[in-house]
C-alpha cells in the first residue's frame, strides 16, 4: 500500500473512503510526524485484534463502558481507559443491550427537565431498571440519536454535530 495524498480537513468535512483502499485520520499530530508520510510512501498494514478469536469476525464495533453485566451494575469506566471526563459528565447518551428473555433493546436519553443529561453512573443505573442484564454505552453527547421505522423519533434539540456512522439493526419478518 501507499499514501495517495494528505489533506487537511475541518471538523465538518466529509472525505469518502476509497473502495479498494483506506482512510488514516491523523488528529492533533506535529506536522513534522506527518512528513514522514507524503504520497508515494510505501505503508504496510497489519491488524490484530484482541482477544484473538475477533480475527474472524468481518465487523466489530467498539464501545463502552460496559455499563452492566449479568443483572449487576459493573461500571468502571477507568478500568477500560477512558478519560476521566466521562465519568462526571452530564450529558444525552445512548446504550445497547439485552433482556433475559433474550429481547435487545436500544435506549437513548437526553437532557432532563431543567438540567443535563445523566452523568455515567447514572446511566448505568437508568438501563439497569429498565431491566437491560447486559448493557454497553455507545457514543452520547449531541451525536445522540435514535431512528425507528424510517422516522427520526430522538435527536438532541440543538444538535449541530452531524453523525457520519451509527449502528443499523434490520429485519425482516418470516411470512
Amino acid at each position: 500500500e501507499q499514501v495517495v495524498e494528505q489533506q487537511p480537513i475541518s471538523n465538518h468535512q466529509t472525505v469518502p473512503i476509497p473502495s479498494e483502499g483506506f482512510l488514516l485520520v491523523a488528529r492533533n499530530l506535529n506536522s513534522a510526524l506527518l512528513a514522514n508520510f507524503p504520497p508515494g510512501a510505501a505503508v504496510q498494514l497489519e491488524t490484530t485484534a484482541m482477544p484473538a478469536a475477533f480475527n474472524s469476525i468481518p465487523n466489530i464495533v467498539g464501545a463502552g463502558p460496559l455499563l452492566v453485566n449479568q443483572g449487576r451494575v459493573v461500571l468502571n469506566a477507568a478500568l477500560e481507559q477512558f478519560g476521566a471526563g466521562l465519568d462526571a459528565q452530564a450529558a444525552p447518551r445512548s446504550a445497547m443491550g439485552n433482556r433475559s428473555d433474550g429481547s435487545i433493546v436500544w435506549v437513548t436519553t437526553h437532557n432532563r427537565i431543567g438540567g443535563m443529561g445523566p452523568t455515567l453512573a447514572e446511566w448505568a443505573q437508568i438501563v439497569h431498571q429498565l431491566g437491560l442484564i447486559n448493557a454497553v454505552n455507545l457514543d452520547g453527547g449531541s451525536s445522540t440519536a435514535l431512528y425507528l421505522g424510517g422516522v427520526l423519533v430522538d435527536r438532541h434539540a440543538v444538535t449541530t454535530t452531524r453523525v457520519n456512522n451509527a449502528l443499523g439493526v434490520f429485519w425482516q419478518p418470516i411470512p
